[in-house]
């Protein structure tokens, strides 16, 4: 329920064209310990409406895959890598090179986002 509240009132400001969660997302959240309560919820969900490219959310869009589905040999540390270097380049595509509303749209702010790019060698 908590997840549908922030989907909605996100939806209109963030993605309008986003219709909802997927089935195995709504499953992934149910199934997740939420060891960041409310507040991982909150990111997870407006991460995801900024990384979906379809009509909804999926699990990957939510960054809960289930270990499984992680790229054989990969480390949990080269997993965060590589989703936080996707979320960066995709969130600048989406706002056309806006870093100001790229660092929004990922709930961070400015500078964060600069010093990721940083990070990753990701230029505008």
């Amino acid at each position: 329920m908590l997840a549908q509240h922030f989907f909605t009132k996100f939806a209109a400001e963030k993605s309008p064209r986003l219709l909802g969660f997927s089935s195995r997302a709504m499953r992934a959240m149910e199934g997740h310990a939420w060891p960041g309560n409310v507040r991982e919820l909150i990111n997870r969900v407006r991460r995801a409406m900024v990384m979906a490219e379809g009509r909804l959310v999926t699990i990957a869009d939510l960054g809960l895959q289930q270990r499984a589905e992680l790229e054989f040999g990969e480390a949990l540390g080269e997993a965060r890598i590589s989703a936080e270097r996707h979320a960066i380049t995709a969130g600048l595509h989406r706002a056309q090179k806006n870093v100001s509303q790229t660092a929004r749209d990922l709930g961070v702010s400015r500078m964060t986002l600069y010093r990721l790019m940083a990070k990753h060698d990701i230029n505008v």
